[in-house]
């Protein structure tokens, strides 16, 4: 996954995204492709046992999140990227913000992360 996320990010700069924000949903778990659904029409027909790697850019990312993941949205909007960092959301049955710099992605080396439940109450 690490090194399709870097070609997200590359190709994402190439199409002039300021401030891209990596996606990687695992679309066996009903919350992934619950929340990924509004945020890319067009892969609301991919297969159930696909993973989904790529890259929004912050604003529209947090604008699709608004109504169904409110505080998600607040977290991604909130936590910008210093020069030379990243952020990326990965979505399963739960919802996790990694951050770190190109070199810890690059490397695979662990990157701070903060998780938020997706589970309703």
């Amino acid at each position: 996954m690490r090194w399709r996320l870097l070609e997200s990010y590359a190709l994402a700069r190439q199409e002039g995204l300021a401030s891209p924000i990596g996606i990687i949903a695992d679309l066996r778990h009903a919350r992934a492709a619950q929340v990924l659904r509004p945020l890319l029409m067009s892969q609301t027909s991919a297969p159930a046992n696909s993973i989904y790697v790529g890259c929004a850019e912050r604003g529209s990312l947090c604008s699709a999140l608004v109504s169904s993941a409110p505080k998600l949205a607040e977290r991604l909007f909130s936590c910008g990227d210093e020069p030379g960092a990243w952020t990326a959301l990965v979505l399963q049955d739960e919802e996790v913000v990694l951050s770190g710099t190109w070199q810890e992605l690059i490397s695979g080396a662990q990157a701070s992360s903060s998780q938020q439940s997706g589970r309703r109450r």
